[in-house]
């Protein structure tokens, strides 16, 4: 990270020094010139400004200690601290309790000085910093500075450094403030509330960021929202994790429903049904929502199925029937149809695109091959002949008719169509790659974007990255190691967000992870 901040700062002042040969430049903020008891000064081609006019006009509330030589401002939940004749700004966050946790060090080329017995400081290195963003107006000798346009897009999130407090920030990275006491896990925006889970009691909560209110009477682990309900598995100190009785929560009226007499496990929601085991029972169910219908899909007593395993579209339930491999059945939710599609070993990719009138999976019996086939069973064919090196492949990623997988124990990532034209074919070397928005992205040391077919990838985030979600034209990336969060371009431009470590956060725009 601090890598790029310095490599910015340093290139974006130096159009100052393109121009600035002389005393006697201006400063415009949002529209207006920025008032100084002092004029700016050209210092080694860097533009300086007294700090309480530049700190002030930015809307942070500034302090001087003498004795340390050391300015301190806050803004919007964050803190700069600069020490004069010093090339380092330390960055960090507020804790809710007043204390300053030390977020980074940023490099900078000038530092604040104090001329003519008054505090000056960088101010390209000051504002963008502070989220602002910064020009130079070459023909008027002017600075020209905005902060970001304000938004009603909010993103929520737990602090690390706040013991994992819920905060909000606005989607420019402005308005830091925390919106519950509590230490939370599992955030989820609904319906214009924040759902999260407490640390301390495994409840769940909710809060619109004003009030704040109690969801559930009982620890759980949640497992959907739909038609304005909660569903959840009922936590029980005697069970498994991720094992309960089924339950659900009307989020009008916060009443309980209980759905089933006895605890399951493994449930997930697809379609209008939630598809489980029951604790000490592999067999396959399926339940309405409202609880009104139950279903037995495991149609053979000796067959072991598990959601996870499971590959769901909008009218079919796909299955091996053993719990890993084994020939592929096709099921209806409700388990009144059940047709056998293939007879050899195969393992369903769960990373393939839903929908598409095709199943993709693993053959076993020809060496680890990838195949094909349509949904009835017809049109089955190789679709990928690998490499006799590969013991274990990875599907990882779909868009249309191209799928993408890798050798699970080499970071080289294949390309193969779905008509069986073409075998395989090396594109890219990455750790994980996503199909979306028609690009294709991959991670390995950054974040790289370029053409479904692995041309003209281009670095566009510069570290490790834990996670990223896409939004219009934009990544949101959480980086690896510091946990700070980052709007990413696609054109590599960048604007850090969120200045502390979190681990999950949501937002009330929409993230469209399966856009394609």
């Amino acid at each position: 990270m601090k890598k790029f901040i310095i490599s910015t700062l340093l290139c974006a002042t130096a159009v100052f020094g393109a121009s600035a040969y002389a005393d006697g430049i201006g400063i415009q903020l949002d529209g207006n010139k920025l008032e100084c008891d002092v004029p700016p000064k050209n210092i080694n081609d860097r533009v300086l400004v007294p700090v309480r006019a530049i700190f002030e006009a930015l809307g942070a509330e500034v302090d001087w200690n003498g004795d340390s030589r050391t300015v301190f401002a806050v803004r919007n939940g964050e803190y700069i601290k600069m020490k004069i004749d010093e090339n380092v700004i330390e960055t960090g966050i507020i804790n809710s309790d007043g204390s300053p946790v030390f977020g980074e060090n940023i490099t900078i080329d000038v530092p604040a000085q104090i001329i003519d017995d008054r505090t000056l400081v960088p101010v390209r290195a000051v504002s963008e910093t502070l989220h602002a963003n910064v020009d130079w107006d070459g023909g008027n000798q002017t600075v020209i500075i905005n902060n970001p346009p304000n938004t009603n897009e909010w993103i929520y999130y737990a602090s690390e450094h706040d013991y994992g407090k819920l905060y909000a920030i606005r989607e420019n990275g402005l308005s830091r403030r925390k919106i519950s006491d509590k230490s939370v896990y599992d955030i989820k925006f609904y319906n214009g509330w924040i759902y999260y889970i407490s640390k301390a009691d495994n409840m769940m909560y909710r809060t619109d960021g004003e009030t704040e209110q109690l969801v559930t009477d009982t620890p759980v682990y949640p497992v959907c929202f739909e038609d304005n309900y909660v569903y959840y598995m009922e936590r029980t100190p005697t069970l498994p994790e991720n094992t309960g009785v089924l339950s659900r929560v009307s989020l009008d009226t916060l009443k309980k429903q209980i759905l089933t007499s006895v605890a399951i496990r493994y449930a997930e929601k697809h379609g209008n049904y939630i598809f489980y085991n029951e604790f000490n029972d592999d067999r396959l169910y399926s339940r309405t929502l409202d609880g009104s219908e139950v279903n037995t899909l495991s149609f053979n007593e000796e067959i072991t199925l598990y959601p996870f395993n499971c590959y769901f579209t909008d009218d079919f339930v796909f299955v091996e029937n053993t719990a890993w491999y084994s020939n592929i059945f096709r099921l209806t939710p409700d388990g009144s149809h059940v047709a056998e599609l293939n007879s050899t070993n195969s393992t369903i990719c769960q990373n393939q695109q839903r929908n598409t009138g095709k199943i993709v999976y693993i053959n076993s019996d020809d060496g680890q091959n990838i195949y094909a086939m349509d949904i009835d069973g017809a049109n089955n064919h190789k679709i990928a002949d690998l490499d006799s090196n590969c013991f274990s492949v990875n599907v990882m990623t779909q868009w249309g008719d191209r799928i993408y997988y890798k050798n699970t124990f080499r970071d080289e990532v294949y390309c193969a169509d779905l008509s069986g034209n073409s075998y395989g074919k090396y594109i890219t070397y990455a750790q994980d790659v996503k199909a979306k928005r028609g690009k294709l992205f991959a991670t390995y040391e950054g974040l790289y974007v370029g053409e479904l077919d692995g041309s003209n990838m281009q670095e566009i985030f510069w570290s490790d990255v834990s996670d990223y979600k896409y939004y219009g034209d934009n990544v949101y990336v959480t980086a690896a190691g510091t946990g700070k969060l980052y709007k990413v371009g696609f054109d590599g431009s960048q604007t850090r967000l969120i200045n502390e470590y979190i681990t999950e956060w949501d937002c009330n725009f929409a993230v469209d992870e399966n856009a394609q």
